[in-house]
């Protein structure tokens, strides 16, 4: 009876492995059957043909470009990190130099020009980039502009307004001058207003390729005590006499 009984049991259990088998088969097949029916709505939806929706690419490209644009900025930062300690502090006495070198520049050439408003308002109309109504309007209150920037940088006072001011204003200079030497027009540059009237006329430069890069070179001035913190400044006295206080 035992054995006759076992047997009985086994085309059972095998019966049963057979309904577990196919239940997971047909699951399987609808599960697939639900995803084509998927993959095929989204590709109809994007206007495609075919069983599979297209593959983007864009994302994993700008993933990847700024993966390495971010490894690349981790490294400079590492770098420089290492490097500032050594070099801060020629780098603020260089910060200091650099800003009195082009606070005085623009110290001069601002009380030049404020001598002489009507002759540096000859000098603008001399590029022939303006309309004659602007010219006395930007003679007038250039030279204040460059009086006041040249004290901030003397004293210390404001460093970023009076750099970005000072850089935006030779940038300006820069292109006029370029506009000048592209149209042919021999004249003076007008960087210490009309000097010939003011009594400067030592100072009297023509536009030229040097004088670009006179421009440029104070250009970097500004951007060195723009971006490096300098020494000596009347800012940092100022706020140490508000602490003691």
């Amino acid at each position: 009876m035992t054995r006759s009984t076992r047997s009985s049991n086994k085309p059972r259990a095998a019966s049963s492995g057979q309904r577990v088998s196919r239940s997971g088969m047909t699951q399987t097949a609808a599960i697939e059957q639900q995803t084509k029916q998927v993959a095929t709505k989204r590709t109809a939806d994007a206007g495609y043909s075919g069983a599979m929706p297209p593959v983007k690419l864009t994302a994993g490209t700008s993933s990847a470009s700024s993966g390495v644009f971010a490894v690349f900025a981790q490294n400079v930062m590492t770098v420089w990190s290492r490097i500032y300690p050594v070099i801060s502090t020629p780098l603020s006495y260089a910060s200091l130099v650099a800003r009195i070198v082009l606070g005085g520049i623009f110290l001069f050439a601002g009380v030049a020009k404020a001598m002489e408003i009507q002759g540096f308002a000859a000098e603008i109309g001399a590029y022939q980039m303006l309309p004659k109504a602007l010219w006395l309007p930007m003679a007038t209150i250039m030279p204040f502009v460059e009086i006041i920037a040249g004290v901030y940088l003397i004293i210390g006072l404001k460093l970023k307004w009076a750099s970005a001011i000072t850089g935006g204003m030779i940038v300006m200079f820069i292109v006029g001058i370029i506009w000048a030497m592209v149209h042919h027009l021999n004249i003076d540059c007008g960087c210490f207003g009309n000097v010939s009237i003011a009594g400067l006329g030592a100072l009297k430069e023509t536009v030229s390729v040097g004088k670009v890069l006179q421009d440029v070179g104070l250009l970097a001035l500004a951007v060195l005590v723009f971006f490096v913190p300098s020494p000596y400044t009347f800012e940092r006295w100022l706020k140490r006499q508000t602490r003691e206080i």
